[in-house]
């Protein structure tokens, strides 16, 4: 089953609308397999490389941004990357999740930034952020994120899509809006 939508409503963890444009500016495909909901999420962004890349390795202060993230700790620190514990809820209409998990995140400068589980409450979680510029400008670029996650609470997959869609979407509205909010405080 194939859901895809320009979302303009919720997603991973409740946000306000986007500060510099509307909601539409990000588009969502979401499908269901086998347990798994596949999802990818992009968007265009309006800052410089290096405040899109510093929000995104930000770990320690990523729940300042992310709707629905109450903790977010780097657990260890290594060349090219790092072990991020993160817990939060994931809602969707009444249905509320507890989620914690631990990934192990691949810094791939300058372009790629690859997640995957270590342990939590998900059967699977892998995914990856990528950045493309776009244009001749350097304050301008598509980021996306593309990634599989399997909870593993006995959730019906016609619940999972939508609660791990939305959380994905607030979650992206977080990051951009930090970044966006970052690259007009630049002097």
């Amino acid at each position: 089953m194939r859901c895809t939508a320009i979302c303009s409503g919720v997603w991973l963890v409740t946000t306000a609308a986007l500060a510099s444009a509307p909601e539409a500016r990000l588009l969502l495909d979401a499908s269901r397999e086998a347990g798994r909901v596949n999802l990818l999420i992009r968007t265009t962004v309006d800052a410089p490389y290096s405040v899109i890349w510093a929000v995104l390795t930000d770990y320690n202060n990523t729940a300042k941004w992310v709707p629905g993230m109450e903790r977010s700790v780097v657990l260890k620190r290594r060349p090219g990357g790092a072990i991020v514990e993160q817990s939060g809820q994931a809602n969707v209409l009444f249905f509320h999740l507890a989620i914690n998990s631990v990934v192990d995140v691949q810094e791939l400068p300058p372009d790629r930034i690859e997640v995957k589980l270590v342990r939590g409450d998900f059967k699977r979680l892998d995914g990856a952020y990528e950045l493309k510029k776009l244009g001749n400008t350097d304050e301008r670029y598509e980021l996306r994120w593309q990634g599989q996650l399997e909870l593993s609470a006995a959730v019906p997959g016609f619940v999972a899509q939508p609660l791990l869609a939305n959380n994905l979407k607030k979650s992206f509205e977080g990051l951009v809006q930090e970044m966006e909010r970052r690259a007009r405080a630049a002097p």
